[in-house]
């Protein structure tokens, strides 16, 4: 068996991801990491064209983990708020149901932000 040297450099780490039901290889190729970190600036941006054209034209998996703790972009985008990048990645077929490696779910995380909001949090951006 033949490995990358990424792959060979995070095996040897032992980076790999765990929840409690889902492992995941951080070890993607440094073509996928750039893509996947370009989609997580458009999640944050809330540029929904830029994230429509990484997944669908560049491949980038909706449901990739895109932080050290599985965070998925669906989470992302419901921590910031905008409406329009949760229904594109909804359409796109993100998981609902999907958690990060402490069980937080995008439904969680809107909730934490509605209840922050809610309160006057002064760390809370309303959506652009």
């Amino acid at each position: 068996m033949v490995l990358s040297p990424l792959v060979a450099i995070a095996m040897l780490c032992g980076r790999l991801m765990a929840s409690s039901r889902v492992y995941v290889d951080v070890a993607h190729d440094m073509t996928d990491i750039a893509l996947i970190q370009r989609a997580y600036a458009a999640v944050r941006r809330a540029d929904d064209r830029s994230l429509r054209r990484l997944i669908e034209d560049m491949h980038v998996d909706v449901n990739a983990p895109c932080g050290n703790d599985g965070e998925t972009f669906l989470m992302v985008a419901a921590g910031h708020g905008s409406e329009s990048t949760l229904r594109l990645l909804l359409d796109l077929g993100a998981r609902i149901e999907g958690q990060d490696s402490w069980d937080v779910t995008a439904l969680s995380v809107a909730a934490a932000r509605a209840n922050q909001i809610s309160s006057g949090c002064c760390y809370c951006e309303e959506p652009q």
